[in-house]
C-alpha cells in the first residue's frame, strides 16, 4: 500500500508519497512523478526524498482525480527514459561522469607530478561532457555514468517493478488530505522547508509540527465530548 498525502504547510502545497521501498527506489520514482507534475503545471517543482517516501512541493493544488490521472500516466511511461532525460543536466551526472572519466583516464588527476585540484578536474569534466553529449550519447564513459546513477544511486529495476505492480493492482494506493502534515511526513516537510529552517533548528521545527498534530487531536477529543 502506498499512502499519498495531500497537505499544506507554510503556504506550500505538498504531495507526500509514503512509499516504504528505500531511498534508491524512491529516488527513481520521485523523479518520474516530479517530471509529470512539472509537465502538468509547466513549471519546476520541489522534491524531497528519504528512505520512507518522497514529497513534491507545488504551486497549485491537485484534486484526487488529477493525482490518479498522473499515476496512470506514470505506470505507462518508460521509467529509464524519463530518468535519463531528467538527470541529463543535473549535478549528479556531472559528478558521476567525472569519476567515470577519471577511471577511464580521460580526466587527469595528476600532471607532471602535480595533483590537479578537484575543482579543475570538474571544470575539465564538464567541458568534456558537453562535447560528448553533442557528439555521441552512446559514448561508453557517458553510458557508465548513467549506469552508476541508475543502479548505484537509484534502483531503476525495482522501481520499475513497483510501477508494474501498481499497474497490475498488486500494490494499491490511497489518497488522503490532511490540514496538518501527519507525523510520518514531518521529516520530508522539514526537508522541504530547509531554505527557511536552519539545520540546527530542525529538531525544533519537527517539535512544532508535532505540536500542531497534538492540538488537532485534542480538538477532536473536545468535539467528541
Amino acid at each position: 500500500m502506498i499512502l499519498i498525502e495531500k497537505t499544506i504547510y507554510n503556504d506550500r502545497k505538498y504531495i507526500i508519497f509514503h512509499s516504504l521501498f528505500g531511498r534508491r527506489v524512491n529516488d527513481a520514482l520521485s523523479r518520474l512523478f516530479a517530471f509529470i507534475f512539472s509537465d502538468r503545471i509547466n513549471e519546476e517543482v520541489g522534491l524531497v526524498i528519504n528512505d520512507n517516501g518522497f514529497g513534491i512541493t507545488l504551486s497549485k493544488e491537485f484534486s484526487d482525480n488529477e493525482i490518479k490521472s498522473i499515476i496512470t500516466e506514470a505506470i505507462n511511461l518508460d521509467l529509464k527514459r524519463v530518468v535519463d532525460e531528467n538527470i541529463k543536466r543535473t549535478e549528479i551526472l556531472r559528478r558521476r561522469f567525472r569519476h567515470a572519466a577519471a577511471r577511464g583516464l580521460m580526466i587527469l588527476r595528476k600532471y607532471k607530478g602535480h595533483r590537479i585540484r578537484v575543482e579543475r578536474q570538474q571544470i575539465n569534466a564538464q567541458a568534456l561532457l558537453r562535447i560528448i553529449m553533442d557528439m555521441d550519447e552512446n559514448f561508453p564513459i557517458l553510458k557508465e555514468a548513467y549506469r552508476e546513477i541508475e543502479n548505484d544511486v537509484m534502483d531503476i529495476l525495482h522501481a520499475s517493478e513497483i510501477l508494474n505492480k501498481i499497474k497490475n493492482s498488486k500494490i494499491k494506493y490511497k489518497i488522503i488530505e490532511t490540514n496538518v502534515p501527519s507525523p510520518f511526513s514531518h521529516s520530508l516537510v522539514t526537508m522541504g522547508e530547509l531554505d527557511v529552517v536552519a539545520t540546527k533548528n530542525k529538531k525544533e521545527y519537527i517539535r512544532k509540527l508535532h505540536k500542531l498534530v497534538m492540538e488537532k487531536i485534542e480538538r477532536r477529543k473536545d468535539d467528541n465530548k
